[in-house]
């Protein structure tokens, strides 16, 4: 409660992502992000019925994973663009493979000293029949436009970098220095 005027404070507003994005991970990390929202919501309309401004303070969203899923990382990743509670992320350890496209999300991003950031392209692995394996390589490819995309617009990576890493098949280490040179962060902590 707001000892000074009676009224219930926000929830905790630390979420931890500390594992392989994966369906579990992020349906945890999205219940979060949404009940946030939702109690901000109810909060701001409470406030403001006794004549007081609610601005929520940011959801902290600390990432330490080497990544995972890509379609589970897309949707978390649309969750987080539309909050209307800021999300600030915040990588602890590593942000590699989908754990960078999770990064640039925030609404600020920062990272520590002795962080690690690594981009590089969509792996896949496919089987079956030939049909089978042409489409799983067109879907992967347009997979690969939207990270390309996404990677080019919330950053100040230049496309054409991107691309290299992407036909190169290499793994693009970077240190905390590297990702405020090329805004992936905002701040280094």
């Amino acid at each position: 409660m707001d000892t000074t005027i009676g009224l219930p404070l926000p929830l905790d507003r630390k979420i931890y992502l500390y594992d392989q994005i994966e369906q579990k991970v992020i349906e945890q990390v999205s219940k979060s992000i949404i009940t946030i929202n939702e109690n901000d919501r109810f909060l701001e309309k409470l406030y403001r019925l006794y004549g007081v401004e609610y601005k929520p303070a940011p959801i902290e969203l600390y990432i330490d994973s080497y990544g995972g899923m890509v379609y589970q990382t897309f949707g978390l990743i649309s969750l987080i663009e539309t909050s209307v509670t800021p999300i600030h992320t915040i990588c602890t350890g590593t942000a590699m493979s989908c754990g960078i496209l999770l990064l640039i999300a925030g609404h600020k991003r920062y990272c520590y000293e002795r962080s690690t950031i690594m981009l590089h392209s969509i792996s896949t692995f496919s089987e079956g029949q030939v049909q089978d394996i042409k489409e799983e390589l067109a879907e992967t490819e347009r997979l690969q436009e939207i990270v390309t995309k996404l990677v080019v617009e919330k950053t100040k990576i230049p496309f054409k970098t991107v691309k290299a890493v992407e036909t190169g098949k290499k793994d693009w280490y970077m240190t905390p220095s590297q990702a405020k040179k090329f805004k992936i962060i905002d701040e280094i902590l």
